[in-house]
């Protein structure tokens, strides 16, 4: 049985069929009956070496068959082999052969009567593959492909190429409009993006309508609106790049994501994003990702437009100055950043410290190795000793000078004269004691 046979070689039933039937058409074998699948096998040498035996009845049933694809090819000669590979879109492919020869008709009409029969064959594939078996599936299917080649030969022609469209390409055009479901009108507006490519092809089509596929563009007005906002956004981005000081620099895909998040998730105007520009600038980070993480700091306070930005920028130059005189008297050599900003508004405002004595303070740390952290436990200590004016920090100094002289001479008389501690102490006279032991 061929089940057996299958089992045996190890393949598909039907493939076992199909290869009897191909020695059918050779002679070589004969098909007695399908239920059950019986084969008469003939002598090989005989059929190699003789011409006396009748033709098998597979291949006298293709008589009519014959004659008629000979009409439609004309004078063309096939082979035997041509015409084995014909019988199979009949026996494998499951059509019948009406809807063979209305194919072969519809190929010659493309391509003339030489065409190959490679290209035939592949269209045979495509045709069973879509589910043409008989002379209606066949007559529907041309049908088809008429109305896509005329449309998809108008994609073609709108990015300057003129020729008749391929299988593969109608193909392509079937699956933006029956799968993506995108109108001609749509597709003729995405080909505008083939002017940014020097040979504009529908591969690039393709890649422009899956990512409009991809972010839910499909109808032809939401994507001449999508263009539009994003040439926009195009022209503002460049401004915001202009801004940074990177002039004739396009911006990339990413950057265009990030300011429509910017003015379309967060709310921001464009006039804020210009001042996060300006602020970047001059913390001396002009850079895309500089900006881009002020915006967030703003949002995250509640910040949108232009003039609650620049209020709160107007606050924090204050800031920068008062807190660029603090780091120029204790020697720091840097820009405020917002943790300075906070340190240096707690110190004032929430401690209600004199600006005289955080200045009073920061001259007292520039001889600190690190002076930011020595001011910071400095001002802790004042704030612990309910030290708030300058007065009160000059006589708190003044009282920790005195104090460590009369211990000093203390242990001078108790080593019988021997200096434990030189009188001129390093390390900022050891860092005040330690704060005066905090």
């Amino acid at each position: 049985t061929s089940e057996a046979f299958a089992l045996a070689l190890g393949l598909e039933t039907e493939t076992v069929y199909n290869a009897f039937s191909y020695w059918a058409r050779d002679g070589l074998v004969r098909i007695v009956s399908q239920d059950p699948f019986t084969v008469e096998f003939y002598n090989v040498k005989n059929r190699l070496y003789q011409n006396n035996y009748e033709t098998p009845p597979e291949l006298a049933r293709y008589s009519d068959f014959n004659i008629s694809l000979q009409s439609v090819l004309g004078g063309r000669l096939l082979h035997t082999q041509d015409l084995q590979k014909i019988y199979d879109w009949i026996e494998v492919l499951g059509m019948e052969p009406e809807a063979v020869l209305h194919m072969v008709s519809h190929c010659v009409e493309r391509k003339g009567r030489q065409v190959s029969l490679a290209y035939m064959n592949k269209v045979a594939l495509s045709w069973a593959n879509d589910g043409v078996r008989t002379l209606e599936d066949a007559e529907r299917r041309i049908a088809r492909h008429a109305s896509e080649s005329t449309q998809t030969q108008k994609v073609l022609s709108h990015i300057g190429v003129f020729r008749t469209p391929t299988v593969d390409e109608n193909r392509l055009f079937n699956k933006w409009t029956e799968e993506w479901g995108f109108s001609l009108d749509a597709i003729l507006l995405a080909c505008r993006e083939t002017t940014k490519i020097q040979k504009p092809n529908l591969a690039y089509v393709h890649r422009v309508l899956a990512s409009l596929y991809e972010q839910g563009f499909v109808k032809a007005a939401d994507i001449e609106a999508h263009f539009s906002a994003r040439d926009t956004i195009g022209a503002k981005l460049r401004e915001v790049l202009l801004a940074l000081g990177q002039k004739s620099v396009s911006p990339t895909q990413a950057q265009n994501i990030q300011y429509a998040r910017w003015t379309r998730e967060w709310g921001m105007d464009h006039e804020t994003v210009l001042a996060a520009c300006t602020r970047a600038s001059e913390n001396g980070r002009a850079t895309f990702a500089a900006v881009n993480s002020l915006l967030e700091g703003w949002h995250n306070s509640n910040i949108h437009s232009c003039s609650e930005a620049e209020e709160m920028l107007e606050c924090e130059r204050a800031l920068d100055g008062a807190l660029g005189e603090v780091f120029r008297r204790a020697g720091i050599v840097r820009s405020p950043g917002q943790s300075d900003r906070a340190a240096y508004t707690k110190w004032r405002d929430t401690w209600g410290m004199e600006e005289g004595l955080l200045l009073f303070a920061a001259e007292l740390s520039a001889g600190a190795n690190q002076p930011w952290q020595f001011l910071q436990k400095l001002l802790s200590n004042y704030h612990k000793k309910g030290v708030l004016t300058l007065e009160q920090a000059r006589a708190e100094r003044r009282t920790h000078t005195a104090n460590r002289q009369s211990g000093a001479s203390r242990k001078k008389l108790d080593g019988l004269n021997y200096d434990q501690r030189p009188p001129e102490q390093n390390g900022l006279d050891r860092d005040f004691d330690d704060l005066s032991a905090s």
